[in-house]
């Protein structure tokens, strides 16, 4: 038996919350706004739905974002390279336009400008 389309809906918006509650538990220390600009910002430059966008931000690349966003009034984002299956070396980027030229299917970049604008909506 397939899902109607309302059912889809309704798994997409437990799924959704799901996973923007988890974000909050797992950056805690900067806040539910934070953690609710990261994980919407992220979603849509990636393009992956609530899961995908959960999982990446919660692997080895929390940390690099956590000290990354110590530095957010210098600079606009930091760069994710994947060094190995389950390590990043990040590059702090000045420069959207860098890392989208740096970037590759693997790295993630996380746009501090973006999550910025985003709090300040809230």
């Amino acid at each position: 038996m397939f899902l109607t389309p309302d059912q889809i809906l309704q798994t997409a918006k437990r799924s959704e919350e799901a996973n923007r509650q988890r974000m909050r538990d797992c950056y805690c220390e900067l806040g539910n706004a934070f953690a609710d600009a990261l994980f919407d910002v992220c979603m849509a430059e990636w393009r992956t739905g609530p899961a995908t966008t959960w999982m990446r931000l919660n692997s080895s690349a929390k940390d690099h974002i956590l000290h990354a966003w110590q530095y957010r009034d210098d600079i606009e984002g930091v760069l994710l390279i994947r060094k190995d299956l389950d390590e990043y070396v990040p590059l702090f980027v000045h420069r959207p336009s860098l890392a989208h030229k740096l970037s590759s299917k693997t790295s993630l970049w996380i746009n501090f400008r973006a999550i910025k604008e985003a709090m300040a909506d809230e």
